[in-house]
């Protein structure tokens, strides 16, 4: 690898930044207008019970596991934006990936399972065309889970 493509690499991950700020921005003002929804229904559920009035238990139940899955949702996405590397176009040299048995290129993700065989994929191979939400596992994987 000379001296070209590696500048050529890193220009082209600079370039990328505004693209992945934006996407992890639009995310992050989606799980916020959320929140507050929740937030503001359990401001609403606390005034009446401090006035004494009767709540509906199964409405805070409801509360209680919404707040939970966005609190799991939230953790599950910033350890995926750990595990979501962009590699240049068409690097022929390192290790092979996938199950594909290719070189690292363009977008690639690891599988969650810390024993799984390949452990990175290239988005396209698994049928991927953004950064999944939640944990993500390879087929392989999903099928010894379910197992």
């Amino acid at each position: 690898m000379g001296i070209f493509d590696t500048y050529d690499e890193v220009i082209e991950n600079i370039q990328q930044i505004p693209l992945d700020v934006y996407i992890l921005d639009k995310r992050n003002k989606r799980i916020e207008k959320k929140y507050v929804k929740i937030k503001n229904k359990i401001d609403i559920l606390t005034k009446k019970a401090l006035k004494g009035q009767q709540i509906d238990e199964n409405e805070i139940m409801k509360l209680q596991y919404k707040f939970k899955k966005y609190k799991k949702n939230m953790i599950n996405r910033f350890l995926n934006l750990m595990i979501i590397v962009k590699v240049g176009k068409n690097k022929s040299f390192g290790n092979k990936y996938c199950t594909c048995r290719q070189y690292a290129c363009e977008n690639m993700i690891a599988c969650e399972e810390p024993s799984c065989k390949i452990q990175w994929f290239h988005f396209d191979c698994v049928g991927i065309t953004l950064p999944p939400k939640n944990l993500w596992y390879c087929a392989d994987c999903r099928k010894q889970k379910l197992v």
